[in-house]
């Protein structure tokens, strides 16, 4: 259908796919005011802007938040070798997230977050740093207990050296505002995070697939 009304890359220099990621980032942009990490922009809020992307994503097809990754960049726009630092922490995490979702689902617990030097590249190059992670504030906080337990002790177990697994309903005023804009979602879901009327930190739906 594109080829009979001319709109090819051989005729117009552009594809479909190419048009529709310009839309998504140029509707991104419009409706937050922030750049996107491919073109250049900062490290992006994915709670502030979860309700944005879902509606983009939506729009493009999808009912997955991570899908607008591919459109928007990274998750952070990071340089060398602060980037190469990240990949390489998530690169470890991966083959594990299968087993975390595993143990917070059996507490009725949707996401875990990722925070702390690793979320944003910012740990030691030796791959020594601690791992960092933020339970949702919804949780009660004997729940929380038990999960931050578990989820400790599962990582521990599978040797990823040092974790600490932080309760977000517990958390100091300075933590919150440390972890507002690099707290990394793991897993797909609606998870609120981090209320703090007074910093200014407000609830919105959706997380994302790393």
């Amino acid at each position: 259908m594109l080829r009979r009304i001319g709109i090819t890359k051989k005729g117009l220099g552009v594809t479909i796919h190419g048009l529709r990621a310009q839309w998504a980032i140029e509707t991104f942009e419009k409706l937050t005011g922030a750049a996107t990490p491919v073109r250049g922009g900062q490290s992006i809020n994915y709670r502030q802007f979860s309700d944005v992307r879902l509606k983009i994503s939506e729009a493009l097809g999808h009912a997955r938040l991570n899908v607008t990754s591919a459109y928007f960049g990274s998750f952070f726009a990071m340089k060398q070798p602060a980037e190469m630092r990240f990949r390489e922490s998530w690169k470890t995490l991966e083959p594990h997230l299968p087993a975390i979702q595993g143990a917070l689902k059996s507490l009725q617990i949707d996401n875990l977050w990722l925070v702390g030097p690793r979320s944003n590249g910012a740990n030691s190059a030796n791959n020594e740093q601690s791992w960092e992670f933020l339970l949702d504030e919804r949780p009660p906080a004997s729940q929380a207990i038990e999960a931050k337990t578990v989820i400790e002790g599962l990582l521990d177990a599978r040797g990823l050296g040092v974790v600490y697994v932080h309760a977000a309903a517990s958390a100091t005023p300075s933590a919150k505002q440390r972890w507002q804009s690099n707290a990394l979602p793991l897993f797909d879901v609606e998870a609120p995070l981090l209320q703090d009327s007074s910093a200014g930190i407000c609830r919105h739906a959706g997380g994302s697939v790393a």
